[in-house]
């Protein structure tokens, strides 16, 4: 029968006191010691000896291993919210302790937000008090949070963490979705344009259309599309689309405007005041007469091919009553000459309605 089991408690062979332990039930021994604070990281060995009640020994060993606790709390950035349409200081601050050995170094994870993984924290002298001022550069994408690791060490190597969290705003508006295709005939107008290229993402793209400039009546939301066709047309008509681009924190940012000619194809249009004749000979040009019904009359002349595009202004000046002559060389804007097939002149007098004439070119 075990009478009784002694621990000797030893620390680094140095016996500190020895402690009779209880027996809980059946072959179950304990004994509670509290270790002092400020005692050195190391392996400990507890010698344990058992007696029974005829004075029989035996004895074993326990191993104990002292480790240092490094705790960093109070981890913050301040401010803890920022905007990304501009370069923005943020202090990161945290508290750092050891149980039982100096803190060495403690650093901070910059690299969600572009900086370096491990950045050395200051100290404030005869403070447990850690900081780190870091300049988050312009454009980085908007979140709901980032998170950055904090990391302390001591003199044991011992490690202690904590995060720390920046809210950053998106302000940052997505790339113009600059239109890249305009082309129209009697029947539709077919629009496409750039991918905006934005931070976060792109939420939609919403296609406006109006019959005069910067005046838009009706809207069209296209999601994601990058594409639109225009069906509820009339010939003859102009008609001016802008494209707006949205992503999800809903900044905007807009295309240009584009100016569409819908071709009439449905006859010569006369006008009253004013004739037109074109003559589509064999020459290696086209004449336009027109009479001019009033002093200084502002004529302008535009050709434009049978999808819309635009080829070239002929004229566009103050002329005297009396018929002028007018030719175009059948050339485009950069001097090119122009391929066979249907264009459309459209003639604007004053303030009077376009005419538009058809000019068949044949080589």
């Amino acid at each position: 029968m075990v009478e009784s089991i002694f621990a000797f408690l030893y620390f680094f062979r140095k016996i500190r006191s020895n402690a009779k332990m209880l027996d809980m039930s059946g072959d179950l021994y304990r004994c509670n010691y509290f270790i002092p604070a400020g005692r050195p990281k190391g392996t400990n060995i507890f010698p344990v000896k058992v007696m029974d009640s005829a004075g029989f020994t035996a004895s074993t060993e326990i191993t104990l291993v002292i480790k240092s606790i490094v705790a960093v709390s109070e981890g913050a950035a301040s401010p803890y919210q920022i905007i990304n349409d501009i370069a923005n200081p943020v202090t990161f601050i945290a508290k750092a302790k050891s149980l039982w050995a100096d803190v060495t170094n403690v650093t901070i994870d910059l690299s969600p937000i572009g900086g370096n993984s491990a950045v050395t924290m200051t100290n404030v002298p005869g403070t447990s008090n850690y900081s780190c001022i870091y300049l988050v550069p312009q454009g980085i994408p908007g979140k709901d949070h980032y998170i950055f690791t904090i990391t302390a060490t001591d003199k044991s190597n011992n490690i202690g963490t904590t995060s720390v969290l920046l809210r950053v705003e998106d302000k940052l508006s997505p790339s113009s979705p600059h239109i890249i295709k305009a082309v129209a005939d009697k029947e539709k107008v077919e629009l496409e344009w750039e991918i905006s290229i934005d931070e976060t993402e792109i939420a939609e793209y919403r296609v406006f259309r109006g019959t005069e400039k910067s005046q838009y009546s009706i809207t069209n939301f296209m999601g994601n599309k990058t594409t639109w066709t225009d069906t509820n047309i009339k010939n003859g008509a102009t008609y001016y689309y802008m494209v707006i681009a949205i992503d999800t924190s809903t900044n905007k940012s807009y295309s240009e405007e584009i100016e569409v000619v819908i071709p009439e194809l449905e006859g010569l249009i006369q006008a009253r005041k004013n004739y037109v004749r074109i003559n589509e000979g064999d020459e290696p040009y086209s004449i336009m007469y027109i009479e001019v019904m009033e002093d200084n009359s502002k004529i302008k002349i535009d050709i434009y091919d049978i999808l819309g595009k635009h080829i070239k202004t002929i004229v566009d000046d103050i002329f005297s009553r009396r018929v002028h002559i007018f030719t175009w060389d059948l050339d485009d804007k950069h001097r090119n000459k122009v391929t066979t097939g249907l264009y459309i002149a459209v003639i604007k007098i004053n303030n009077n309605k376009p005419i538009r004439k058809k000019i068949i070119i044949i080589k």
